[in-house]
């Protein structure tokens, strides 16, 4: 799967920065794809600052867009649209002259109004929208990090790395308590109930699927409460889980809620477990990505999950 860092950089009455390739007809905000161990922030401010000279600090994202594999690559591609802010006094993105920047022909400062002209493809446009919307909210919805610097080497967008993408959900009870599931494997710590999505299936769909399948429950799941980067390790590939919020379950239902029989060979329970009460029960980096999702909900600073930039009907 592609993953594609975009950067949404707004000026006065709405303008938004858009930038138009070498070789492509059609524009597009500054971003690029992640290369291989690279994190979404630590793209986008590459992207940023190579093609249009902006230096930015990118902690937060706007939008998620899902869009299905692509009839020219073959490749599944998740897009993230991540805030760059306003346009600071003092500081200026010039329109260059022909290919100043290597790899970019052209930049623009776009009109809410002009974007059709700019962003034809509706599901682009769509989800640039989305992200502006997002934006004037003043969300504080943090992006995954890692300590230190890395080595990238530059990829083919054709040939991606190859990476996992979880799809888990919060659902909570109303005293506060989250669901979690125990697997029957492993070190038997409790966790999110989700699992991986599948080739071709959306984001969505597999995270209504795994909480099906986990618990019996059909929720409809249309916002990301957290985006966690997970490095390569020894039985997995790098991937990205995202969180989305299941919401809050009536009092009958949650007390009905049990391990169906077809998921007893892999889960042995469904636990309901107060926050205060996380780094007992769970790895720690489990604890840290549930309360990070909590914070989000709490903050509704939930981002919308998009497919070809609508919204997600799952």
């Amino acid at each position: 799967m592609r993953i594609n860092a975009l950067v949404l950089v707004r000026a006065s009455e709405g303008r938004v920065l858009m930038v138009k390739g070498e070789r492509s007809i059609t524009w597009s905000l500054p971003g690029n794809f992640l290369r291989q161990g690279e994190t979404i922030p630590d793209a986008a401010a590459r992207a940023l600052k190579q093609q249009t000279r902006l230096i930015r600090s990118i902690t937060r994202f706007l939008v998620l867009n899902h869009l299905p594999a692509h009839s020219g690559t073959g490749h599944e591609e998740l897009t993230v649209i991540c805030d760059g802010g306003e346009l600071g006094e003092g500081e200026s993105v010039a329109v260059p002259a022909p290919f100043a920047v290597p790899g970019i022909a052209d930049i623009e400062w776009v009109g809410e109004n002009e974007l059709p002209l700019y962003a034809a493809e509706d599901p682009y446009r769509w989800a640039i929208e989305e992200a502006v919307a997002m934006a004037e909210k003043k969300i504080n919805m943090l992006l995954p990090r890692k300590d230190g610097e890395m080595a990238h080497s530059d990829i083919d967008p054709l040939k991606p790395p190859r990476r996992r993408i979880g799809a888990l959900v919060i659902v909570r009870d109303s005293q506060g308590r989250v669901l979690l599931v125990r697997p029957t494997y492993g070190t038997g710590g409790l966790q999110l109930p989700g699992g991986g999505v599948h080739a071709g299936e959306y984001v969505s769909c597999g995270a209504a699927r795994e909480l099906r399948e986990e618990t019996g429950l059909v929720r409809k799941l249309r916002t990301v409460v957290a985006l966690d980067h997970m490095p390569e390790n020894s039985t997995a590939a790098e991937g990205y889980n995202v969180v989305l919020d299941g919401g809050v379950l009536p009092d009958d239902e949650a007390r009905a809620v049990a391990v169906p029989e077809d998921a007893r060979d892999e889960l042995s329970e469904c636990v309901w477990v107060h926050p205060s009460a996380l780094d007992e029960v769970c790895e720690p980096y489990q604890a840290r990505r549930i309360r990070e999702g909590l914070a989000a909900i709490a903050q509704g600073a939930g981002v919308p999950l998009l497919i070809q930039g609508e919204h997600a009907a799952a």
